[in-house]
């Protein structure tokens, strides 16, 4: 157990504060991917860039509900497990691990926020969406829903949303976007969210909770910038 989990609470720029074995529970799989990162060379990386095999089945192994291994076997390959794959790219743009040729490695940021799960957090909170364009305005707009409202599945936030991308003139083929449309962006991002604990599992269609964490990394994500 690190040092600060016997602390009683982690104030973060979300406004209010967490316990810190909460927030660790939480950020149990992050941690654990940056930690294989910041090992000896690394997180060796296939050709493609994706994770390597046999981190993908320990990944599973951590989170079996994941992937059922009993009905189909071990997963092969990173793109298989959508939640993994969220994970992997939030981590590269919260710039907390950076690829060199085919390793993946810890920035000296993610080994700094390692020990400081607050700010691990909110960095967390902060790269949910995309960098930029239509679906980080989706995911901006999800994670306001998801604060708002405690959750729902992946087609009510995405129809919740669609009044205010049409006000922002966001269009697709020239057309206002449609729910078919903005779905599958908040199905990727539910899943990613679940991987850093900050929402409960939305296997099988079930609707989405926000979790103690959650609620303090997304206030974070939507707080000014230092």
């Amino acid at each position: 157990m690190s040092e600060h989990a016997g602390s009683p609470g982690l104030p973060g720029a979300g406004g209010g504060e967490l316990d810190a074995t909460v927030a660790d529970g939480a950020l149990a799989l992050v941690r654990w991917l940056l930690a294989c990162a910041g090992e000896d060379g690394g997180i060796a990386l296939t050709e493609t860039g994706a994770l390597n095999r046999a981190l993908v089945r320990e990944a599973v192994a951590r989170r079996p509900e994941w992937w059922d291994t009993d009905v189909v076997g071990p997963p092969y390959q990173e793109a298989e497990i959508r939640p993994l794959a969220g994970l992997h790219a939030l981590l590269r743009r919260g710039r907390l691990v950076r690829r060199r040729g085919r390793r993946l490695l810890l920035t000296a940021r993610g080994r700094e926020l390692l020990e400081q799960p607050a700010a691990l957090l909110e960095t967390v909170g902060r790269a949910l969406p995309a960098a930029g364009g239509f679906e980080a305005a989706v995911g901006a707009l999800a994670g306001g829903v998801l604060l708002s409202d405690d959750g729902g599945s992946a087609r009510e936030i995405a129809t919740a949303i669609m009044p205010a991308l049409i006000a922002k003139g966001w269009r697709a083929d020239h057309r206002p976007p449609v729910v078919d449309h903005v779905r599958p962006i908040v199905d990727e991002l539910l899943w990613t969210a679940d991987a850093a604990g900050l929402v409960s599992s939305p296997r099988a269609g079930r609707l989405v909770a926000v979790t103690e964490p959650g609620r303090f990394a997304l206030r974070a994500a939507t707080s000014p910038h230092d």
